[in-house]
């Protein structure tokens, strides 16, 4: 480059930081006015155009009115349901059976957000989003009240569209908030009716998704970054799950009296984390482990924060595994193997 061009392309960005302190600070006045005001005669006159009825929950999703985030739309869905399109300054509305209940936001493919609207019978609950920001949360009605006259509505889609990222949300219920895990001191110990099996997630990449593994049975525990969880289960043959953009199967096979460990892998895929269960099996690998182990947090899954709204939420994920199961025995979804033969001592 010469230094006519470099005068150039300095300028160039010298242009493009001030567009972008300029954008900045014009976003945050207008950030600090998205939510209009109205008086409080149009509160206590406002006469809603919906009632959830006893058993339903009804819900209205705003989207911030933003000239920064002014261009693309965001889908709205509930469940396996996308329903509706929300452009800046418009919101959506609607009423479903209560129970669990998840509101997705995406981006085309990309999940921008979820929020568990669980066991809410006969409440009406406004989320406003505060795109592009990652975030939704709810406001009170007087707010939303204020919005329902000011923005524009968006009626919801003729034919509702599948929703693929509601499984994330259901494998790892971390992502919608829930903290089932605590810190433990008490390592399990093989015996002679039993294997030990870890599963360590070494790496602190986007260490606050929390990864959710199962068996048949149900959620054995969750992985944040840089932690690590332990379970003891009968010799013989056993399934391992885990589930983000896909799935990821373990077919394992152990003996009593031995520790085997799994490695939890998170890395970037397409439109959200990739998550990989990993068998440790290479020698390299075990020359790891007790550095992986050293770094890591012992946790145990926290019973008492499973409650009856918890347990519904995971007990909905259990056909997710179940279909598993059956496209693993068609030979439409791959499985890594743990042999008896890859146990650890460390």
């Amino acid at each position: 480059m010469n230094r006519l061009t470099d005068h150039v392309e300095l300028v160039k960005c010298r242009h493009m930081m001030i567009f972008v302190i300029l954008a900045a600070i014009f976003s945050l006045f207008i950030g600090c006015g998205s939510i209009p005001k109205v008086s409080q005669k149009v509160i206590d006159e406002f006469k809603p155009e919906v009632i959830p009825e006893e058993e339903e929950t009804l819900v209205y999703v705003f989207r911030k009115r933003a000239i920064t985030a002014a261009i693309g739309t965001i889908s709205v869905g509930y469940n396996d349901k996308l329903i509706a399109t929300l452009t800046s300054g418009s919101y959506c509305m609607f009423k479903t059976k209560a129970g669990v209940l998840t509101v997705n936001l995406l981006q085309g493919n990309m999940p921008l957000a979820h929020y568990p609207l669980d066991n809410r019978p006969g409440e009406t609950v406004y989320l406003y989003s505060e795109y592009p920001k990652w975030d939704v949360y709810e406001v009170p009605k007087d707010q939303a009240i204020a919005m329902i006259t000011k923005f524009t509505k968006r009626e919801t889609l003729p034919t509702p569209k599948p929703n693929q990222r509601y499984t994330t949300t259901l494998m790892n219920p971390g992502v919608v908030g829930l903290k089932l895990m605590k810190p433990t001191s008490s390592e399990l110990k093989p015996d002679s009716e039993h294997a030990i099996i870890t599963f360590v997630r070494a790496s602190g990449f986007a260490r606050n998704f929390d990864i959710g593994i199962w068996n048949k049975s149900g959620l054995l525990g969750t992985l944040t970054g840089k932690t690590y969880f332990q379970i003891r289960v009968p010799p013989g043959r056993h399934w391992f799950f885990g589930k983000s953009e896909h799935w990821s199967v373990v077919d394992a096979e152990v003996e009593a009296g031995k520790n085997y460990y799994i490695q939890v892998a998170l890395s970037m895929g397409m439109t959200q984390g990739h998550v990989r269960l990993l068998p440790v099996s290479s020698d390299k690998q075990k020359r790891k482990l007790g550095e992986w182990i050293d770094a890591s947090s012992l946790m145990t899954l926290d019973e008492g924060a499973i409650d009856d709204s918890v347990r519904q939420r995971l007990d909905a994920a259990l056909p997710l595994i179940e279909k598993t199961i059956q496209d693993v025995n068609e030979g439409k979804t791959e499985t890594r193997k743990l042999s008896a033969s890859d146990a650890v001592t460390l």
